[in-house]
């Protein structure tokens, strides 16, 4: 028989991090955190930031007293973007962002889905790590990863590579329309479609300039 619970636990000056993407300090804020059976639930709170406030939600489902089943829904408001900065397998990334998104959490599965926009800063896609997240998040290993995300960015949105410190190509990358971001959990391959226009920037090869007036 699953354990159950009822009942409402109410935390107080609660503040919300993720400092591997979203290091501002989001709160304090009082929250309510609501058991019924064996689910639970935290209801929709705004949480206010130095640089932009969120909302959030979030849901669990438990198996014995483990969870089981975890959904995150979240995301910026009004138009102000929130600073974003990470460094994994595929992306780094500095600057500014505006999302709602939902992120499911389950034994065997990590997911990622709804839109964003990288407003302003700079990015780096990894092309030479493909391969090792194939490896890493395909359906093969213990957790996989899914995605489906709708990335636009902005007019200050600049596409380094290969690397951020020191790349051969720099230039802004403004989109007309949304990119789709697609990894899929069953195979393990990583998918991204749409049309990116390049307004100006410049390429650094052989110790000399060749600079971009625009291209796609």
């Amino acid at each position: 028989m699953e354990p159950e619970f009822n009942g409402k636990l109410v935390g107080q000056n609660i503040t919300v991090n993720s400092p591997r993407y979203a290091p501002e300090i989001y709160g304090p804020v009082l929250l309510d955190i609501i058991a019924d059976g064996t689910g639970l639930e935290v209801p929709y709170t705004v949480l206010k930031g130095p640089s932009t406030d969120i909302w959030a939600r979030c849901t669990a489902e438990f198996s014995g007293w483990i969870p089981n089943n975890i959904s995150v829904q979240c995301g910026t408001l009004g138009t102000k973007m929130g600073v974003f900065k990470t460094d994994n397998i595929l992306f780094q990334a500095d600057g500014l962002v505006g999302c709602t998104v939902e992120i499911k959490v389950t034994p065997t599965l990590v997911g990622v889905y709804g839109s964003a926009t990288f407003d302003s800063g700079y990015f780096v896609f990894k092309f030479d790590n493909l391969d090792k997240f194939n490896a890493q998040y395909g359906g093969q290993g213990d957790t996989a990863f899914d995605m489906k995300l709708d990335l636009q960015f902005g007019h200050k949105a600049e596409f380094r590579w290969p690397t951020a410190d020191f790349p051969i190509l720099r230039t802004l990358v403004p989109t007309d329309s949304p990119l789709s971001l697609i990894a899929d959990a069953t195979t393990g391959d990583f998918t991204m479609k749409g049309d990116i226009k390049m307004r100006g920037g410049e390429v650094f090869y052989i110790k000399r300039s060749f600079y971009i007036r625009e291209g796609s």
